[in-house]
């Protein structure tokens, strides 16, 4: 009976080789189906450890954590089998998929308990559980626990140490773990470092982030263009665009072109620190590049003509946007509207508030009634300013100071003070009647 025993052990081997293939494929039905036949009272080839991991395996992989957790319990209830190492770190992947980092948890300290020895992929497990399920803080007890147990960090533990880093807001503990990366000599990767530096530029240690991102050169690596974009912003949002400006020429020398996000990043640091002509210049750069500009980047190209006085500008941009399906926010209408009115460009100020009233991407906000009605009093047009004012207060659109304030404003620049007066006391006494 012997060369029987090892016949068979020779098809469990196909079965379960068959099962992990087509889990690979994402064929995860054919490969249920394969273990189905390996279960059951008149199975000819008897479904082992091996097999109920392999069916696990590929039921996590393809989505189905719950199946895959299902058959975990179907083990632990089954005499014949003993789930070890693997058993236990596939259903704490499932846990993982499924955000269910409390069970995670639970068969880690169940392991233990069996004396079942958890290993680096056991532990990968949970602290991705962990961080799925947002428990961040968790995530890094158990890779301080780790060593305790007798498992060395590798680099996938220690990026997704520093990640949990990034999203719990701790950026001097992802600074203290990528330290540790190399005292203790593991190789620190790209991941590890881009989530090192977001974390910097999340708790806004500009300088940090440009420390590390100089560290990462030096060791060889090659950051990708989402490490330059958060360098950049963070440089923005600090104010030291010589350095932002300085980072996004080296990224380009680097061989690494520029996306949508570095550009507008960079054009929104220039823009948000008054220097528009910088801002400008950058767009242009981007439109060399032939890099579509996305809806921050014309917002910020918008704004900076605004500043500069340069409403025709402002207004081609705006027309390129919409040529381009980029459809343009109401913080983009308004500051068009804005610039326009400075020049008292009513009739283009009042198309540009129809459009956004004809169901356009963006609703007019008493910002735009007040740019409009500015735009008119800029334009000498009092009278149609007035007539502005009355159909949107008929509209109920006109609640508010503000709407009233630009339209007293106006009459005052067209010399019409007496009418302001009147309109302002009419104004009080409808206000008291309420």
């Amino acid at each position: 009976g012997a060369s029987m025993g090892s016949r068979g052990s020779e098809e469990v081997k196909e079965c379960n080789m068959r099962i992990t293939a087509l889990g690979k494929e994402g064929k995860w039905k054919e490969a249920l189906q394969v273990f189905e036949s390996m279960r059951g009272e008149g199975a000819k080839v008897k479904a082992t450890e091996v097999s109920y991991n392999a069916a696990m395996s590929t039921l996590t992989r393809n989505g189905r954590w719950e199946q895959a957790l299902s058959l975990f319990e179907d083990m632990r209830s089954d005499d014949t089998l003993k789930p070890g190492t693997i058993s236990y770190s596939t259903a704490i992947s499932a846990c993982g998929k499924g955000r269910r980092h409390k069970e995670a948890l639970a068969l880690l300290e169940e392991m233990k308990g069996k004396r079942i020895q958890p290993n680096e992929f056991t532990y990968s497990a949970v602290i991705t559980a962990c961080e799925n399920g947002g428990r961040t803080e968790k995530a890094l007890e158990v890779f301080d626990s780790m060593e305790g147990d007798g498992v060395a960090p590798n680099v996938y533990h220690f990026t997704a140490a520093i990640s949990a880093c990034d999203k719990a807001g701790r950026w001097e503990d992802a600074l203290k773990y990528l330290e540790s990366m190399s005292e203790r000599g593991v190789e620190r990767n790209v991941p590890a470092y881009s989530a090192a530096i977001s974390a910097c530029v999340k708790g806004g240690r500009s300088q940090a982030a440009i420390a590390l991102l100089e560290r990462m050169e030096r060791d060889g690596l090659e950051p990708d263009v989402i490490v330059y974009s958060a360098v950049i912003s963070a440089c923005g949002k600090a104010g030291m665009l010589d350095a932002a400006m300085k980072i996004f020429h080296q990224m380009r020398e680097r061989g690494v072109e520029p996306d949508v996000v570095a550009f507008s990043t960079l054009i929104s640091a220039f823009q948000h620190n008054d220097q528009w002509e910088k801002a400008l210049e950058v767009f242009r750069l981007m439109e060399e590049s032939k890099v579509k500009p996305n809806v921050i980047a014309y917002s910020s190209a918008i704004s900076a003509c605004e500043r500069a006085g340069e409403w025709r500008r402002a207004l081609g941009l705006m027309d390129r946007m919409k040529g381009e399906g980029v459809k343009p926010d109401a913080v983009a209408y308004n500051t068009v509207i804005n610039a326009l009115a400075r020049e008292g460009q009513w009739e283009a100020a009042i198309k540009l508030m129809e459009d956004m009233q004809a169901g356009s991407s963006a609703v007019p906000t008493v910002g735009t009634y007040c740019a409009v009605i500015d735009a008119l009093g800029n334009g000498g047009e009092w009278e149609k300013a007035i007539g502005s004012y009355t159909n949107l207060d008929m509209e109920g659109k006109a609640s508010g100071v503000s709407v009233l304030e630009a339209l007293l404003k106006a009459l005052k620049k067209c010399g019409q003070d007496e009418l302001s007066e009147k309109i302002a006391r009419e104004a009080d006494v409808r206000e008291k009647q309420k």
